[in-house]
């Protein structure tokens, strides 16, 4: 890894991985028939991010400037999607009540991937009774003494890999 000026090394990102020896596209070229549009797009935002042009920033009272290019607002992007997921936190901190909760995520199975990788409709059905299914231990357990905090599950998140 090549060193900067000031003896930092760059950060790798996926970017780097990705562009690195044209690994995206021998990628592509090997997995063309399982490559779903979606990803294909998302990658090749990614691969642009900074190339579309950018604002200088100059400060009225030191003149310091301050360059920001443009995202690509990919989710696989490591810059734009750590944007994207710290403003989808904040929204959701925005409405939320002072009070204690509990963050549940729901995985699948590895043996059950292949499944809903053939069929992706099948993961609104997933998380629609995995809500249904939450919700209701959560109606159960909130009249219960023995389970006063286990009703206090707010946010579930769904992650399928």
């Amino acid at each position: 890894m090549q060193v900067d000026l000031e003896g930092h090394k760059p950060s790798l990102t996926l970017n780097h991985i990705f562009s690195d020896n044209h690994n995206w596209d021998v990628y592509k070229f090997k997995y063309e028939e399982v490559l779903r549009e979606v990803e294909i797009e998302e990658v090749n935002r990614m691969l642009t991010c900074g190339d579309k042009g950018f604002r200088v920033f100059t400060c009225p009272n030191c003149g310091e400037m301050k360059v920001i290019p443009f995202g690509c607002n990919s989710k696989v992007c490591t810059h734009c999607g750590k944007k994207f997921a710290d403003k989808w936190a904040e929204n959701i901190a925005r409405k939320t009540f002072k009070v204690k909760h509990r963050h549940g995520v729901l995985t699948i199975p590895s043996e059950l991937r292949s499944v809903f990788k053939e069929d992706r409709e099948l993961l609104k059905i997933f998380m629609d009774s995995a809500i249904k299914a939450i919700s209701d231990v959560m109606e159960w357990c909130k009249w219960r003494s023995n389970f006063p905090h286990l009703w206090q599950l707010n946010f579930p998140q769904f992650h399928i890999y």
